[in-house]
């Protein structure tokens, strides 16, 4: 359970803005877990279930903890740009909690529209038409992220 919440809180919480320079430290951090379970846990060799399974974990815990290295630890400034909601509308999924989006217009020389995800708070700050405040910092492994504010 703690992966999987180290890897719902880094899903929730910080966007990644450049995944191209993601990719390589996550496979790389996963790989490195798999191999170490797989060569320390008897009870995980030649069953391929469980191999599965403890794959899918490690690269949970290598995202998790690779967007958190990167973004809670990050000291930089960061650049502000501003932006508007175009649209915003929730999406529950049964049971689970809600999750909220903002649609805000181009930023960051981007074209075109853009869907974010927010947390609760931020979204019932702003309605169609508001200003919102995206902030995109270096991240601190190099890895470029953003939050809305």
């Amino acid at each position: 359970m703690p992966i999987l919440a180290l890897a719902l809180r880094a899903l929730l919480d910080w966007h990644i803005l450049d995944w191209d320079r993601f990719w390589i430290p996550f496979a790389a951090i996963g790989a490195a877990l798999l191999v170490l379970v797989v060569c320390f846990a008897s009870d995980v060799r030649g069953r391929i279930m469980r191999v599965i399974i403890v794959s899918c974990l490690c690269l949970a815990y290598s995202y998790g903890l690779l967007v958190h290295i990167d973004c809670y630890y990050d000291a930089s400034w960061g650049t502000a740009y501003d932006s508007r909601v175009r649209r915003h509308h929730a999406a529950t999924g049964g049971r689970g909690p809600a999750m909220y989006y903002l649609r805000v217009s181009p930023w960051l020389n981007q074209p075109g529209e853009h869907q974010v995800t927010v947390s609760r708070s931020v979204y019932s700050r702003h309605a169609d038409g508001d200003p919102v405040r995206i902030v995109v910092r270096g991240g601190r492994l190099g890895i470029p992220w953003y939050q809305v504010y």
